[in-house]
């Protein structure tokens, strides 16, 4: 993705920057889809920032105005990344967080179905993150639960399996997050492993958060 430099930017630079970067927004402002004033309101406080002054409402609408037939220049090898890749997604997680100081003793007791059942573990300097069904959550025996230091309920995990030219694609996964962040979708866990790009959303923004992202597969693969 293109990195916007915060020196030398006319707000005219500035807001051509943003549609070349944010594929949804040049599309919607380019159809009419998109409201202009709360466009321009919600893009103030980011432009002012970037520039470092205070901005007049009249000159950002009129910037975007003027670049609302901005053809997208969405990076070629993000969309070629995209558009060869696929998103699988599933609900009705649980989220557990345990200590590593007794990850051992959990993992030491579970089956051999609690490990191919795990959607997602992910270890860090102090604990363990474990995505898992609830089937198998609620059969842990109760002796590890007390290890357990959080839990959370309705979680849905969206894997996203790319090629291997994704490992030397810049700007894929931000790509993603952006996309996420323009619906308003908190992701509460992420990672990845090699091609794979997994995230972690609450179940009630599963849904839009599955169609957020497979629209910008579909957009890739129409415009390659």
């Amino acid at each position: 993705m293109h990195k916007i430099e915060k020196n030398n930017l006319s707000v005219n630079q500035l807001v051509k920057e943003i549609l070349e970067r944010d594929i949804f927004l040049s599309i919607s402002l380019k159809k009419g889809y998109a409201n202009l004033s709360a466009v321009t309101r919600t893009l103030l406080p980011m432009v002012e920032s970037r520039l470092g002054k205070k901005l007049n409402q009249e000159a950002l609408m009129s910037a975007l105005k003027r670049n609302r037939d901005f053809s997208t220049n969405f990076e070629p090898g993000i969309k070629r990344v995209l558009a060869q890749s696929s998103i699988k997604l599933t609900t009705g997680m649980v989220k557990i967080v345990i200590p590593n100081a007794y990850i051992k003793e959990f993992l030491d007791a579970m089956s051999d179905e609690f490990v191919k059942d795990t959607a997602y573990m992910s270890i860090g300097m102090q604990h363990t993150t474990i995505i898992l069904e609830e089937r198998i959550y609620d059969g842990l025996p109760r002796n590890l639960n007390r290890n357990i230091i959080d839990n959370r309920r309705s979680v849905a995990v969206m894997h996203i399996l790319s090629p291997e030219s994704v490992i030397e694609t810049p700007g894929f996964l931000v790509s993603i997050y952006e996309r996420l962040a323009m619906a308003g979708i908190n992701v509460e866990e992420t990672t990845n492993s090699y091609t794979d790009a997994i995230i972690v959303v609450k179940d009630h923004d599963a849904g839009e958060a599955f169609t957020a992202i497979s629209d910008l597969i579909k957009f890739s693969r129409i415009n390659i």
